[in-house]
């Protein structure tokens, strides 16, 4: 398992999110399914310290972390 931090761009927000998965392209695709019509990028660089980390519960998993920009 793996942790990379994510960037999403919407129409409504953008934000910032940690996604654990099996790989790199599984964490982008997991992001990309999870908020349609947006962007997603990997944010670089990757923390070489929490990379190779536990889920904080089991499977592949997203958890937003930061707010950029809320419109509305």
């Amino acid at each position: 398992m793996i942790r990379v931090s994510v960037e999403v761009r919407g129409v409504a927000a953008s934000f910032t999110a940690d996604v654990w998965a099996d790989s790199v392209a599984q964490a982008v695709a997991l992001a990309n399914a999870c908020n349609p019509g947006c962007e997603t990028k990997l944010l670089f660089p990757i923390d070489p310290d929490t990379f190779f980390a536990k889920a904080p519960v089991a499977g592949a998993r997203i958890i937003r972390s930061e707010v950029l920009e809320a419109t509305g």
